[in-house]
């Protein structure tokens, strides 16, 4: 009688054990599962932000190629003794940062001189756009032009050896970015292939 008390006591035990790791895989893989998704955590009370990845080809400027895009939020946080202007996917996790002082601009931390101005039209206005650049000294493949204005901040960033376009559609001027900025940017660039073709033909009354 007692080795079959003893018996069934070991029997409850080993199902216990095994109860306990099936909770425990359950739990594991529930939270890898949880932490594979693609879903970015965004505070309702911040401003939020699409960002647009294209692909630009210079061989066919009228292929439209979205290659990603992501939500974010807009926020200010002190970075490197600075107060910076973030993206952020959540509270822990920045993508790109910057600071406008006066007319000067520091993306990630890296200086960006300015080498032009352009003026976009929206909605009645005009909006005038910074043109900056990006570069790394002894980087490469890392220069991007940069698109920023005093009040909507960063707009666009342009990484022109790859030919990626990244656009930042801000909610409070949501397609500014996405449609006006993109199309007037296609439209440039049109414009600089043509006049470097005509640049490279020869001149027939030569």
């Amino acid at each position: 009688m007692v080795t079959i008390i003893k018996k069934m006591q070991y029997k409850i035990q080993q199902n216990r054990v095994v109860l306990s790791i099936l909770v425990i895989s359950c739990i594991v893989f529930s939270c890898n599962s949880f932490l594979k998704k693609d879903n970015p955590i965004v505070s309702n009370s911040k401003e939020k932000v699409t960002i647009y990845d294209y692909q630009i080809w210079l061989s066919n400027l009228d292929k439209k190629e979205l290659r990603d895009s992501t939500i974010t939020y807009f926020d200010t946080m002190i970075l490197f003794n600075r107060i910076n202007q973030v993206f952020a996917l959540n509270d822990s996790v920045y993508i790109d940062f910057f600071v406008i002082e006066s007319d000067s601009f520091f993306l990630n931390n890296v200086y960006c001189p300015n080498l032009d101005t352009i003026y976009l039209s929206n909605e009645d206005e005009i909006i005038e756009l910074k043109v900056n650049h990006y570069d790394i000294e002894n980087s490469y493949d890392e220069e991007m032009y940069v698109y920023w204005n005093h009040d909507y901040g960063l707009v666009a960033l342009y990484n022109y050896p790859w030919g990626a376009l990244i656009l930042y559609d801000r909610e409070t001027k949501k397609g500014f970015a996405k449609n006006i900025f993109y199309n007037d940017f296609i439209n440039r660039t049109k414009e600089k292939m043509r006049l470097m073709r005509e640049s490279f033909e020869p001149d027939e009354y030569q």
